[in-house]
């Protein structure tokens, strides 16, 4: 289920790549991206629980955090109820904006966290719900 995601990404990224070699007319690139989101959008209904993969010893660094997470077990449901505001492209900067509203999206898991954070310590276990 997880490869249907890295397929959508991967077919956006080889897209745009090769759209990037002629001039858009009427906003090809938006028009696109719209194509990839409703693929994806079908992909997450079809596969609605999605589970994603484990993340084991996850490191978040900053200056006053320092972190180690772990999350398990993870699925996502509802995520197919997004809906896309606002796609434009401005091709001369080669940049996208797209805004997206998920009005309900779930996750559950397991997860793990120990470290520092603020020169507190931090630690715990659970569920996501």
């Amino acid at each position: 289920e997880n490869d249907n995601m890295k397929c959508v990404v991967a077919i956006l990224a080889v897209a745009l790549a090769s759209q990037c070699l002629s001039a858009p007319v009427n906003d090809d690139y938006a028009d696109l991206i719209q194509a990839v989101l409703a693929y994806a959008k079908q992909q997450l209904s079809e596969h609605d629980p999605m589970s994603l993969p484990d993340v084991k010893n996850e490191k978040i660094q900053d200056e006053n955090v320092n972190l180690v997470m772990s999350q398990t077990n993870t699925q996502l449901s509802k995520a197919s109820t997004f809906t896309v505001e606002e796609v434009s492209t401005n091709p001369t900067e080669m940049s996208a904006k797209i805004r997206v509203n998920i009005p309900e999206f779930i996750q559950s898991g397991l997860y793990e966290v120990s470290g520092t954070a603020y020169d507190r310590a931090v630690s715990g276990k659970g569920s996501i719900a």
